[in-house]
């Protein structure tokens, strides 16, 4: 920076990098200036930093091509994200959690509401693992019924008890199933087929389940 003018200089040239203008309005601004000196890195440690190895666009700590601007970066994918956590471990270190404590207290509600949030989505994708799994495994669904009964006794659990008590009492509406013109019971997928005792769903619709792919967690 040049101490009479106040103005960003080149270090290499001496050229300065900016200059003063008069805009529309009558103010006055400061305009950049760009010289043609070649672009210099930004100074690092000359002890950590192999010069011949970032000009020649190989990592640092692998023979892999470095990501990021030719000639300037320094890691490959891998080993760049190794550097920023290091980086970060470093800084946690010296500085400890203080920003961390500081952002919470001054956004405490953005940051419950984002926890809230967040907690609520890994639950609606963990029920709707569990639904589909289920649906693909019926007979380890039954066989796990048949032994939680027999760990019970064989009696009728205490929240099937109370359900059964709050419909009677009219506390809760069950939803009824679907029938066709003639009453009879169809199936819960909406194809029309009419099933018979305790099935729910018709078979060519279990199996339309069974080949489905499960969900993948997190994927969203």
């Amino acid at each position: 920076m040049s101490a009479r003018s106040g103005l960003k200089r080149c270090r290499q040239c001496g050229k300065q990098l900016e200059r003063f203008d008069v805009a529309r309005g009558g103010e006055l601004v400061s305009v950049k200036v760009l010289c043609r000196c070649p672009f210099r890195p930004k100074r690092r440690w000359t002890a950590q930093v192999d010069a011949e190895r970032r000009r020649a666009c190989i990592c640092q700590r692998c023979d892999q091509p470095t990501v990021g601007r030719p000639k300037v970066a320094l890691y490959c994918a891998e080993h760049r994200r190794e550097a920023y956590g290091e980086a970060q471990a470093r800084h946690r270190a010296k500085v400890g959690n203080k920003h961390q404590r500081a952002y919470y207290e001054r956004h405490k509600e953005k940051v419950r509401r984002k926890a809230r949030a967040a907690a609520q989505r890994e639950r609606a994708e963990r029920a709707e693992y569990k639904r589909a799994w289920r649906k693909r495994n019926r007979d380890k669904v039954r066989a796990q019924k048949r032994r939680s009964a027999l760990r019970r006794g064989g009696g009728t659990p205490p929240s099937v008890k109370r359900w059964r008590q709050a419909v009677a009492a009219g506390e809760h509406q069950p939803q009824r199933e679907p029938r066709n013109a003639r009453g009879e019971r169809i199936c819960l997928h909406g194809c029309g087929t009419v099933v018979r005792g305790r099935a729910k769903m018709c078979a060519a619709c279990k199996d339309a389940d069974r080949r489905t792919p499960l969900p993948v967690r997190g994927a969203a």
